[in-house]
C-alpha cells in the first residue's frame, strides 16, 4: 500500500466533522477557530497562526496553513450553524419521504444506505482516492495552486428495493441494469 492509498483510507475512515485537535502530516493540532469577522481579531488570529510555524516556513507554507485553519473555521462554524445534515436530521428526511409516499432521489449514497430510495451522485469513496492523490503531490512539494481543478469523474446510481415496496413503487427492470448497486 503506498502513501496514496493510505491517505485514501484514512480519509473514509475520517468523520464528517473534524475534531478541534486533529493530526495534518506529522503536526498535531490542538486549536479553536472562531469566525470572528473582526478585522483586529483576525489579523490577531493570523499573527498566532504564523508565529506557530517553523522557522524555516516557506511563503507558501504559511499562506497553506492560513488557508487550513480559514477551511477549517468554516467547517465548524456550518456545523456549529446547522448548516450541515446529521445522520439525525437525514433519516427524518427520509422517514418523511417513506410516510408520505414520495418517490425522492438523494444527492448521496448515504441517504439509500439508511432506507432512501435512489441516489444517482459523486462517488465518495474515488473522491477521497483522488484528494489523497492531490494530497500526496502537495506532500511531495508540488504548490496546490499548480494543481488543477477537477470535477468529479465517477458517479454512482443506487437503488433500494425496500423502499421501493415501502411506498409501493415498482423499479423496471431496465432501471436495475443501469444501477451501479442495487440494495435489496
Amino acid at each position: 500500500m503506498n502513501g496514496t492509498d493510505v491517505a485514501a483510507e484514512t480519509l473514509l475512515k475520517a468523520p464528517f466533522r473534524l475534531p478541534r485537535s486533529f493530526m495534518c502530516g506529522s503536526r498535531f493540532y490542538v486549536q479553536s477557530f472562531s469566525m470572528n469577522t473582526d478585522p483586529a481579531s483576525a489579523k490577531h488570529q493570523m499573527i498566532r497562526i504564523i508565529e506557530q510555524q517553523p522557522e524555516n516556513s516557506s511563503y507558501d507554507d504559511i499562506l497553506r496553513e492560513l488557508a487550513f485553519a480559514r477551511m477549517i473555521a468554516r467547517g465548524l462554524a456550518d456545523s456549529d450553524a446547522g448548516r450541515t445534515i446529521s445522520h439525525k436530521e437525514m433519516k427524518r428526511v427520509i422517514e418523511f419521504a417513506a410516510k408520505n409516499r414520495l418517490p425522492a432521489i438523494y444527492a448521496g449514497s448515504e441517504f439509500v444506505d439508511a432506507d432512501g430510495l435512489m441516489a444517482y451522485a459523486p462517488n465518495i469513496a474515488d473522491q477521497f482516492r483522488r484528494a489523497a492523490v492531490f494530497i500526496d503531490k502537495i506532500l511531495k512539494g508540488t504548490k496546490p495552486a499548480e494543481l488543477p481543478v477537477e470535477r468529479p469523474i465517477k458517479f454512482e446510481f443506487v437503488i433500494n428495493l425496500k423502499a421501493a415496496k415501502q411506498i409501493g413503487l415498482t423499479i423496471p427492470q431496465w432501471t436495475l441494469m443501469k444501477a451501479d448497486r442495487v440494495i435489496k
